[in-house]
């Protein structure tokens, strides 16, 4: 099945708020899931599409001059292993690339967590490239710290 990626400015909060509830088992604190869909109303996403229909959502974030964050990305479980997400973060890493930016970074949770979905997301992410630079506890709380993972492009 071809897979289109397209850059919508606004209006995407629905597919974000319907891709979430596929994917429960890392998406589970519902102020960052109500936030990551108002980002996604409001603000640019990158929509995966297969037939038309939504299978993939990614947001970017820019910090300074130097760095992109992949500030969301989720794919509709039944995608997953499908090359969604690869193409996602390839489609970052190109935006990245376009803006003369240097990095692309992802934050999700880290390894002391103990939770095996992450450790699935972790693998993911190493499987493109990206290396775990720090676990912060950046007020997500101490049962959830946050792994820094980034990737020079």
């Amino acid at each position: 099945m071809t897979l289109i990626l397209e850059t919508r400015p606004a209006g995407s909060g629905a597919i974000c708020k319907a891709l979430l509830a596929t994917i429960g088992d890392w998406f589970g604190v519902p102020a960052s899931n109500a936030e990551y869909a108002g980002l996604a109303e409001t603000g640019p996403a990158v929509v995966a599409l297969e037939a038309g229909r939504p299978v993939g959502l990614m947001l970017l974030k820019r910090h300074f001059d130097t760095a992109l964050e992949v500030y969301f990305i989720g794919v509709e479980r039944s995608r997953h292993r499908h090359g969604v997400g690869r193409a996602l973060m390839t489609h970052a890493e190109q935006v990245a690339r376009a803006e003369g930016r240097r990095f692309v970074q992802v934050k999700t949770q880290g390894p002391s967590a103990g939770y095996e979905p992450y450790a699935r997301t972790r693998r993911f992410y190493e499987a493109l490239g990206y290396a775990a630079l720090e676990e912060l506890d950046i007020g997500w709380g101490p049962e959830n710290p946050a792994l820094l993972m980034a990737k020079a492009i």
